[in-house]
């Protein structure tokens, strides 16, 4: 069944829209995952703060 120029115009622009969702989504991801290991590592360094480390043989 053909489709209508309509109906083109419409997928695209739904395709788009789905496309800078999913942008946005991912962006906001990878921002929360950036503070998820700065915490971590923070939540690390006052653990293990003080902390001499000593190589022997």
């Amino acid at each position: 069944m053909p489709v209508s120029p309509n109906q083109a115009v419409a997928v695209r622009d739904v395709r788009d829209e789905f496309r800078a969702d999913l942008d946005a989504f991912e962006a906001t991801e990878r921002k929360l995952l950036i503070e998820e290991r700065r915490e971590r590592a923070r939540v690390l360094s006052e653990r293990f703060n003080g902390l001499t480390l000593r190589v022997s043989e």
